[in-house]
């Protein structure tokens, strides 16, 4: 994972950049490092990462599904 695939997830997501450091724990200048390459995105990132994108796609899913009358 490289910090293009940082932003297109953060985008993705539909996060600002100080939402996104929030979820992964970090100050914003942090998470700025990541996204533009001064600090590599370690393991535990994309741990985080992999997690909200699959909280992102269970609310996609629910958010389609025909509400029960």
């Amino acid at each position: 994972m490289n910090q293009t695939d940082l932003k297109k997830i953060r985008t993705r997501l539909g996060l600002t950049q100080a939402e996104m450091a929030e979820k992964m724990g970090l100050s914003l200048r942090g998470y700025q490092d990541k996204e533009y390459g001064r600090r590599p995105i370690t393991k535990q990132d994309e741990i985080i990462l992999k997690i909200l994108k699959k909280k992102q796609l269970e609310v996609d899913s629910a958010e389609k599904k025909p509400a029960k009358s």
